[in-house]
């Protein structure tokens, strides 16, 4: 059994006003009055004024707001870019080379015609330092600045490879390598060509 009837949203928001109407009144006027005063009438409305409506209104003396200065924002370091210069060879730090595509253990079936070595590092090569792509630790193809390399895949080819990558100068002295992944790969089988009949 309810002992209220439940209440209709446009009440709720009827009775929310009416609750808050005199808070947000109080803290309102007071930021522009010296002195506030509430009046409740015959009625029993409630009116607050900065001038006494009738000699019954009541003077109230309202808290002071509780504030919180704020706070000051740190300087943030200035975001022009680094003018320091690229580092030699000698200084470079390492790139973190690594073959991100083919995975260890993939398998080429006959329907793919070539395979791209993908190849990642931290930060961006320095101009005389270029990729290359080994296949049983020979040389594939000619270095360069891309680190997605396309190797077609012929029947020569086929079987069980290593791959591997490296990071070569413009002397092709080796600068950093990955570890070796193995790939398998499988051509269709050549038909042996009957003789006539």
């Amino acid at each position: 059994m309810f002992l209220f009837a439940p209440l209709k949203p446009s009440a709720k928001r009827l009775m929310f006003i009416h609750l808050l109407l005199p808070f947000a009144l109080t803290h309102a006027i007071k930021s522009w009055a010296d002195q506030i005063y509430k009046h409740v009438d015959q009625y029993g409305n409630v009116t607050y004024s900065d001038e006494p409506p009738t000699s019954s209104a009541q003077a109230l003396e309202l808290k002071p707001l509780n504030t919180t200065p704020a706070t000051r924002a740190k300087p943030t370091p200035s975001a022009q870019p680094s003018l320091a210069p690229e580092p030699t060879p000698e200084t470079a730090t390492h790139y973190n080379l690594r073959m991100m595509s083919p995975k260890s253990d993939s398998r080429f079936g006959p329907a793919e015609k070539s395979l791209t070595v993908i190849l990642l590092t931290n930060r961006k090569l320095q101009e005389n330092h270029f990729f290359q792509v080994s296949i049983d630790g020979k040389v594939h193809g000619a270095a360069t600045k891309s680190n997605s390399v396309n190797i077609e895949l012929t029947r020569s080819l086929q079987g069980r490879r290593a791959l591997s990558a490296a990071i070569v100068d413009d002397s092709n002295s080796v600068i950093e390598s990955t570890p070796t992944n193995t790939a398998y790969i499988i051509r269709p089988p050549i038909k042996p060509k009957l003789p006539p009949r």
